[in-house]
């Protein structure tokens, strides 16, 4: 059966409560849910969501061009879920829009398992074990607000915290410190990793170093800024002693392939990378680097997530804990309980809307 059409809609959604990392603070977001479907009477179709980076140049408005422009340009019509040779117009349309181009892959992708009968991760032929355990995200807050998210994450059953900070312009090293020795107090046995978002300069993890000792820091989500030389990155080595992944700097195969003379690992988001297919070569090029691989997540609902957890079997470490920050998630996802993330066994991606039967 050739062709689909596609719908989708922008949904505003809240946090629980205040985010904010080095550079911004909110309360909410907008993502795109998009549908594809092939033929009304069938009852099937495929959904992904896009979700573009808050530092990136897409948005919620330029995605819904996109998909507008998309509906209008006649490639859909030529779409067959079961041959995705048919598929490679439609992407290339959206070549450049990682978070647009995310959501219509992972739609066809979802459509094409659920046809199948298969959950995504075993018509792709992939393990459906690997690590289950997300990092739970603590923001750059204070006071009750950082007391509410430290409660949350217990409510949870978190097990692994990664912590928000900034450099002394955005925040004094006193708030960053005392957010981390309250993540402790709450969680004395969880791996900490701290996430400075690219804010600090060196000068400023050396001024942080002792801090990170003293509360048992595992590991940093990129600490320095853009621009940062290899030495930088080999004296942060030696200040702090720890891992340190990559995340705002390593969207593309180039940066990908310069990031071990910098980097320990890599934390993948694929909605930064243009979805599934295309995180999954960045996966197999990052264990070519001798890079650890952490699949991370944008500000994403239970439909991406249940997409990114595909991948799971591939990965070292999970941070796909978005979802459990949103204020009512209007989707859940086969497999996801808590902070405990599985590719689950429904057909495709596993996600629909919650309170939809299963």
């Amino acid at each position: 059966m050739s062709g689909v059409r596609l719908e989708s809609v922008t949904v505003g959604l809240d946090w629980r409560a205040a985010f904010a990392n080095a550079y911004v603070r909110v309360s909410g977001f907008s993502t795109t849910i998009v549908r594809l479907r092939p033929d009304p009477e069938s009852g099937l179709e495929g959904i992904g969501e896009a979700a573009p980076s808050m530092l990136g140049r897409e948005s919620a408005r330029t995605v819904a061009a996109d998909y507008a422009s998309l509906s209008g340009s006649g490639l859909l019509r030529d779409v067959r879920a079961d041959d995705p040779e048919t598929w490679a117009p439609v992407l290339r349309a959206l070549s450049g829009r990682p978070a647009a181009l995310a959501g219509v892959e992972t739609a066809l992708l979802d459509l094409s398992a659920k046809e199948a009968g298969l959950p995504l991760w075993r018509w792709w032929g992939l393990s459906g074990t690997g690590p289950t355990r997300t990092f739970f995200t603590i923001p750059m807050v204070g006071g009750a607000e950082l007391e509410h998210w430290i409660g949350l994450g217990t409510e949870l059953g978190a097990t692994r915290l990664k912590v928000k900070v900034g450099n002394p312009g955005a925040e004094p090293r006193s708030a960053a410190a005392d957010r981390l020795r309250r993540t402790r107090a709450g969680f004395p046995q969880a791996p900490i990793r701290v996430d400075a978002n690219a804010a600090w300069e060196l000068e400023d993890a050396a001024d942080f170093a002792g801090e990170l000792l003293r509360w048992e820091v595992g590991s940093l989500e990129e600490p320095l800024a853009e621009g940062a030389s290899v030495q930088d990155f080999a004296d942060l080595r030696a200040l702090t002693g720890l891992p340190v992944f990559a995340d705002e700097f390593c969207t593309s195969p180039r940066a990908l392939a310069r990031a071990a003379d910098r980097y320990d690992g890599v934390v993948l988001k694929t909605q930064n990378w243009g979805g599934l297919g295309r995180t999954r070569r960045a996966i197999e090029t990052a264990r070519r680097n001798g890079l650890a691989v952490c699949l991370g997540c944008n500000a994403e609902t239970s439909v991406s997530i249940g997409a990114s957890a595909q991948l799971a079997s591939l990965a070292d470490d999970l941070d796909l804990d978005s979802a459990l920050l949103i204020h009512e998630d209007p989707f859940m996802a086969s497999g996801i309980e808590g902070t405990e993330i599985l590719p689950g066994s429904a057909p495709g991606i596993g996600a629909r809307e919650a309170g939809a039967p299963r």
